[in-house]
């Protein structure tokens, strides 16, 4: 992940940027007229030693990590968090 850091996750140049669609649609406008992005969380598949897998193991039976992102609205991932 810490690789994929300069290619994948940008900061944002400007916060105060709303997509047309939501500026001119009055159903939207309330709800996201503040809105700079969107936080989620996600389980990312690993690899680790055969010895530390046991605690990484997903209901899907193989070893994941637990990252929490953020995206803008241009769905680029402006932060990223492990763990």
């Amino acid at each position: 992940m810490l690789m994929l850091t300069m290619d994948m996750i940008k900061t944002p140049n400007n916060f105060d940027d709303i997509p047309s669609h939501i500026r001119q649609n009055p159903n939207y406008l309330p709800y996201f007229k503040d809105c700079i992005g969107t936080v989620d969380s996600t389980h990312v598949r690993t690899s680790l030693l055969s010895e530390e897998q046991i605690s990484y193991i997903s209901k899907k039976n193989y070893p994941t990590q637990n990252i929490m992102s953020t995206c803008g609205f241009d769905m680029c991932f402006t932060f990223v968090w492990p763990g």
